[in-house]
């Protein structure tokens, strides 16, 4: 098991963040470390600002040889900007994903066309779900094994606009 989250770490999941201007759904959280609530759900939202922008974002992932699905259970999205403030959305139900089918050009979408403030952003969070066995991967003949991620959520740091 060690060899394929290994494999899986070393995987580089790619996300793909595109911005444009406009509104959509979502809302602010704080910088308390509660990245998602109850009541964080992405809705649609009417208001336009020009501080706030449209983003969507996408998931995608590097070939793994030995194994034959990676699944991941992402339950909500957390952006963080520069300043420290989190942005977050909760999905009203998690999204199921096997990421070793997302590869060359397929991608998954997380967020569509939602809402964000305008600025620069040093980390995205995708919040797993800790349930057991929603997060796993399948080793074929070796058989399911429950992915154990730290924190329960993975975190990709860089620098965002």
């Amino acid at each position: 098991m060690s060899r394929a989250l290994y494999q899986f770490t070393a995987c580089a999941l790619c996300v793909l963040l595109t911005a444009c201007g406009g509104g959509g759904g979502g809302s602010e959280g704080s910088s308390s470390g509660d990245f998602v609530s109850e009541n964080d759900v992405i809705t649609p939202s009417t208001s336009t600002s020009a501080t706030k922008s449209r983003f969507s974002l996408r998931l995608t992932d590097a070939p793994v040889d030995d194994m034959f699905a990676v699944v991941i259970e992402v339950t909500a999205v957390a952006l963080r900007t520069k300043a420290g403030t989190w942005i977050n959305y909760a999905f009203p139900s998690p999204k199921s994903i096997d990421v070793l089918q997302l590869q060359g050009t397929l991608t998954a979408d997380l967020l569509v066309d939602v809402e964000a403030s305008l600025g620069r952003y040093d980390e995205i969070r995708l919040l797993l779900s800790d349930a057991p066995m929603t997060n796993y991967l399948d080793l074929g003949p070796g058989g399911l094994v429950d992915l154990k991620v730290p924190g329960g959520e993975l975190k990709i740091k860089g620098d965002f606009t």
